[in-house]
């Protein structure tokens, strides 16, 4: 029984909206390798590093849904594990 069904709507707004969060930070990487004096592998690192964030997002939504859904200890440590690594490539 899931007793937090605001989590589900919660899930379901942030995965709409991690996409325009991802597209603005595009934008900012860009211009600032354009504006900014930078090693040339930084740029490709930090384009790279937010590839990765969408994918990372999905994880942690997966194991986020059924951790709430269902309560299970490993589904709640993974969504935290990648919850921690979402947020320190941010």
């Amino acid at each position: 029984i899931n007793v937090t069904p605001w989590v589900q709507r919660l899930f379901f707004v942030h995965t709409y909206f991690v996409y325009i969060y991802v597209f603005y930070m595009f934008v900012l990487a860009f211009y600032k390798g354009y504006a900014l004096e930078y090693p040339r592998y930084r740029l490709w690192l930090e384009m790279l590093m937010l590839t990765v964030i969408p994918a990372l997002q999905h994880i942690r939504f997966y194991f986020g849904h059924w951790g709430c859904e269902y309560g299970l200890v490993w589904d709640l440590c993974l969504f935290c594990i990648f919850g921690s690594l979402t947020m320190l490539l941010l």
